[in-house]
């Protein structure tokens, strides 16, 4: 396991240290960078690109300090993947034994996506750690409920929708768990912590809403058209193809 992290590392720290010319989809973000201030990064992005308020924010803040290198663009991608890979070892370890943790932390690791994107001037890197993070916080309450893992949770929780918008799912998926396993607690705190996790709930939707919807709305028609295939067709009896050209694919086929 160590070795295996220990190669994950290097990879991600050899490719971000090669400083590799910008390729289009890293160069139509990064553009909007150089003219923006951080509220005109609230507006809707040039070049057809969709990114959480916070992670473009991050960006903006990294080349005001470290200037408009690769090295300073991609520094925060690169800090998050590393900090993924770390936080995935950890999530592995505690929900499996000791042989299938390390190989599934050994999949992570060396998966060529998972390397790629942690070194792209793109959110990727920061949608695997606020996931891992969120799920991290979940398995150390169910496994031991103190308050403490909730408390990180609630933490993590309205971050994750300012720095990854997939993020919403696994904070969707997370806190129904939570919800469920609170059941058990005692009446007048199981009150408290469900109309927190409710009031919680809404203000975190109301925030993805306030800070993606005028992106979205922008983009609505090009998007619509580029990610069609993606998602489930509307005929039924199409589904059994679309399911296998779906996790057959380039998505998911790797490793």
């Amino acid at each position: 396991l160590v070795a295996v992290l220990i190669a994950g590392v290097a990879w991600r720290l050899a490719r971000y240290a090669l400083g590799m010319p910008l390729w289009g989809d890293e160069a139509a973000l990064a553009l909007n960078f150089l003219d923006r201030g951080f509220g005109d990064l609230l507006a809707p992005l040039d070049n057809a690109q969709v990114a959480p308020v916070l992670f473009l924010w991050l960006e903006k803040l990294a080349l005001i300090i470290l200037g408009t290198s690769e090295w300073a663009l991609r520094f925060l991608p690169v800090v998050a993947g590393l900090l993924g890979l770390a936080l995935f070892c950890r999530l592995a370890h505690r929900m499996l034994e000791p042989l299938p943790a390390a190989l599934a932390t050994a999949i992570l690791a060396v998966s060529y996506f998972s390397v790629r994107h942690a070194v792209e001037v793109k959110p990727y890197s920061c949608d695997l750690l606020v996931s891992t993070a969120l799920l991290l916080c979940v398995v150390e309450y169910l496994r031991a409920p103190r308050r403490n893992a909730l408390v990180a949770w609630a933490l993590v929780a309205p971050t994750a929708v300012l720095v990854s918008y997939p993020g919403v799912f696994v904070f969707g998926a997370s806190a129904l768990v939570l919800l469920g396993k609170m059941r058990r607690t005692r009446a007048g705190e199981r009150v408290i912590w469900t109309a927190g996790f409710l009031l919680g709930t809404l203000a975190f939707f109301w925030m993805l809403e306030a800070v993606s919807s005028r992106q979205y709305t922008a983009l609505e028609t090009p998007m619509t058209t580029y990610w069609k295939e993606s998602f489930p067709p509307k005929d039924i009896w199409e589904a059994p193809l679309w399911f296998l050209n779906i996790t057959a694919g380039n998505m998911l086929a790797y490793p």
